[in-house]
């Protein structure tokens, strides 16, 4: 068992912040640098319409996203949490399975949807690009992927928030 402490017990300040905090902020702020380059090259290379196209695509990537996960990250979270402190691994990858079983399913709706015409007419009659109608499959499968990947970031917080509970335990003042 790992224990951060000084003499009283407590973590001490340098501790407490190299063991998530910084890295945590240098994380986002080089993911706030990485998305300004590639928005002023993408600026710099494409035309108005394709730009706006993009930041279309973006927001329907988020949009769908959040939709085929079906609140799948919360009881990922929830689950995997509950599940490593009794040690059951069974239900881990249950969860695992499963979560990741839905994802399909609701991607594979999706895909279904953005390959009827009917989608395509309304997209198309929505938005002046004929950008967006021609991708909307690639669009919908970088959604899912975004979803998975969304999933599992709470799957492995739920298992880090576990390993930080034992961690701290038998460590007070």
């Amino acid at each position: 068992m790992r224990q951060i402490s000084n003499d009283l017990g407590r973590a001490t300040e340098k501790e407490s912040l190299t063991s998530g905090g910084v890295w945590a902020f240098f994380g986002r702020f080089s993911n706030i640098a990485a998305v300004v380059i590639i928005n002023a090259l993408s600026a710099r290379i494409l035309s108005t319409s394709e730009m706006g196209s993009l930041f279309l695509a973006i927001s329907l990537n988020w949009v769908l996203g959040l939709t085929i996960q079906f609140g799948l990250n919360h009881m990922c979270l929830k689950i995997v949490s509950e599940s490593s402190a009794r040690n059951d691994a069974p239900a881990i990858t249950r969860t695992l399975y499963i979560s990741t079983a839905l994802i399909l399913l609701g991607s594979f709706a999706f895909a279904l949807l953005s390959l009827s015409d009917l989608s395509r007419y309304f997209l198309g009659s929505l938005i002046s690009s004929d950008l967006i109608p021609a991708n909307l499959t690639l669009i919908c499968l970088w959604a899912s992927l975004n979803a998975y990947q969304l999933v599992l970031a709470e799957f492995w917080r739920g298992l880090r928030i576990e390993s930080l509970q034992n961690d701290t335990e038998g460590v007070g003042v």
